[in-house]
């Protein structure tokens, strides 16, 4: 703390843990509705949430793309999962590591 200063922050910590690391989540219904728990629990001013599996990929990667095509869904009523992948691909190596890459998107 400085002097004159009073900063108090806030840090929630969630563990999803029904993924295991080389493969795909145990049920779907299961993730996203830790999605939804996760997006529930931040106020829209508490500034960016921090998203990591142990390698930043992976796991990581298609967390990132669920809650955006969650948000398109809900904002436009459509979804565009192929451009979604593709230009969060092109920002992130290695954010998405399955098949996904012999379709040209990552």
């Amino acid at each position: 703390e400085r002097r004159g200063y009073s900063a108090r922050h806030e840090v929630k910590q969630f563990h999803f843990t029904s993924w295991p690391e080389h493969g795909v989540p145990y049920h779907a219904t299961g993730l996203l509705a830790f999605i939804r728990r996760v997006k529930a629990s931040t106020p829209p001013d508490a500034g960016p949430i921090v998203i990591h599996c142990s390698a930043g990929t992976g796991r990581t990667g298609c967390y990132i793309v669920l809650d955006v095509m969650l948000d398109m869904a809900e904002c436009e009523g459509v979804v565009d999962i192929y451009n979604c992948v593709k230009t969060l691909c092109s920002r992130r190596i290695n954010m998405i590591q399955t098949e996904v890459s012999s379709l040209g998107w990552g």
